[in-house]
């Protein structure tokens, strides 16, 4: 079998042998939401939205700034459940094993914020759910790619830098053609947060470095 190059090896070292706690826990918070929600009224209803924390611009005016974060954890309909999980599940499992656990963090609930601020600003529909926040670990996997290129396997390279760009325009243009049903502020808001914060914010990656990647 041919041996990947140093950095290629350090990466996927990192992979393979670091876990991906967070993810799990914030899988499961969506989860028991979305039950909690479904026994109390039903996750589609209006106001039981509202009353679990949706983004809802009249209260947010009010002062009620705090939706800008539950809104991230809360999901319309199964459907919408599965999809986020499913997404959050494959972007999130590498990048909370490559930026560490309390870095990921901040970068999912930022670029969730940022999503539900851009909705909040531009539109004036109930809204929730986890797409901003995910379209942010997408942003930040295409960053990383860009940045560590050189030390992405050929195995992963679907899964950052150019390789994610065809899912990434496919949502786009799904979520462009359901606009009537689908917050595209919240992910475009989402997206450009993790861009920008995949330039700003460093990775947990002290192994690679020493192994001489720039």
């Amino acid at each position: 079998m041919r041996e990947l190059p140093p950095e290629m090896a350090v990466l996927s070292d990192i992979l393979g042998q670091r876990r991906a706690i967070l993810v799990i826990v914030i899988l499961a918070l969506n989860i028991l939401t979305y039950l909690a929600m479904s026994v109390t009224g039903g996750s589609a209803n209006l106001d039981n939205l509202i009353r679990f924390g949706a983004k809802y611009n009249p209260l947010i005016a009010q002062g009620e700034y705090w939706r800008l974060v539950t809104c991230v954890f809360l999901h319309i309909g199964f459907a919408h459940l599965l999809f986020n999980s499913l997404a959050l599940h494959t972007f999130g499992r590498d990048l909370e094993k490559l930026y560490g656990a309390g870095r990921f963090a901040f970068l999912y609930l930022a670029s969730g914020i940022a999503g539900s601020a851009a909705s909040y600003a531009f539109s004036d529909k109930v809204s929730a759910g986890a797409s901003g926040a995910i379209f942010g670990l997408v942003g930040l996997a295409l960053v990383f790619g860009l940045r560590y290129r050189s030390a992405i396997p050929p195995q992963l390279k679907s899964r950052f830098g150019t390789g994610v760009l065809p899912v990434l325009l496919y949502n786009v243009i799904f979520g462009l053609s359901r606009a009537g049903y689908i917050d595209n502020f919240a992910h475009l808001g989402g997206l450009a947060a993790g861009i920008l914060l995949g330039l700003i914010v460093p990775a947990d990656l002290e192994q690679l470095e020493a192994s001489s990647l720039g």
